[in-house]
């Protein structure tokens, strides 16, 4: 049973992410690319004032098939009039800006959002990934993915944890519209809580992976997503259950992707993170 909850651990770090601050990565984008997403903060209401604050992340990823050097970029910026509640204050403000521009560096696509700093939630920067592996899933191409990952400390002995949250955005107008938005990892309680010091707990760990499917009549490709799941259990408790393989087909009804009985991914419900 020490080697389970050994394995347990090591994955409820990867999960609580890095403690402390971080040493912010550098920018992976020209300059110009910064410029454009600050002006798109400055122009949203609830964004404005993270305009002028600390970058924690900029990342750019080359547009495939685009040969005049377009390129997807991720920024994220912190509101420097706001505290974090460690230091008497109401919380962190944090903005976020994906954006597709042209190779000269305008906007073509974009969307703003917002966050506060709390339990469940924390930013020092790195923590976006950008993924261009479904760029082709829907008609006309241009479909960006998006992961982040969760450095916020989170309960101390929660019923459910999960991490590494995944979106698709597709092009619409000048924004985005996002079409999947799931955690690719979760823990889910079956007795007790999902921590190695509960005595006696059992949980589920479930692993999600996506890849393309086949065409539908739309159009629009189809998703395959495996959902690995593995019972642990912390003594005296016992697994009662063998490791399981699922396959599920998601398709895109109604202007987003979901389970061809209509019923939302799974883990989509714990697609909480950053408001898109």
């Amino acid at each position: 049973m020490m080697h389970r909850a050994a394995l347990a651990i090591a994955l409820l770090a990867g999960i609580a992410g890095p403690a402390g601050a971080q040493e912010r990565p550098e920018a992976t984008c020209k300059d110009d690319v910064e410029t454009a997403l600050r002006k798109a903060l400055a122009a949203d209401a609830n964004a404005r004032r993270a305009a002028s604050g600390t970058r924690l992340q900029l990342d750019c990823i080359a547009v495939p098939g685009d040969a005049k050097g377009a390129v997807h970029a991720i920024g994220s910026f912190r509101d420097d009039a706001t505290r974090s509640y460690t230091e008497g204050g109401d919380g962190e403000g944090y903005a976020f800006v994906l954006a597709t521009l042209d190779g000269a560096g305008h906007l073509r696509h974009h969307v703003v959002a917002t966050a506060i700093e709390d339990a469940m939630t924390l930013f020092h920067g790195g923590e976006f990934t950008l993924d261009t592996t479904f760029d082709g899933i829907a008609p006309g191409g241009g479909v960006i993915g998006v992961a982040v990952s969760q450095t916020a400390p989170g309960a101390s002995a929660p019923d459910n944890r999960w991490g590494d949250e995944y979106a698709l955005f597709v092009p619409d107008g000048r924004g985005f519209r996002r079409v999947l938005g799931l955690a690719r990892y979760r823990q889910e309680a079956i007795e007790g809580c999902v921590n190695v010091q509960c005595q006696g707990a059992r949980w589920t760990n479930t692993a999600a992976t996506l890849a393309v499917g086949e065409v539908s009549d739309d159009g629009w490709r189809r998703l395959v997503m495996r959902l690995d799941a593995d019972e642990f259990a912390v003594e005296p408790a016992v697994a009662q259950s063998a490791p399981t393989s699922t396959t599920l087909k998601l398709v895109h009804r109604d202007g987003t992707y979901r389970q061809e009985d209509g019923s939302p991914p799974p883990g989509s419900e714990y697609f909480l993170l950053v408001p898109w």
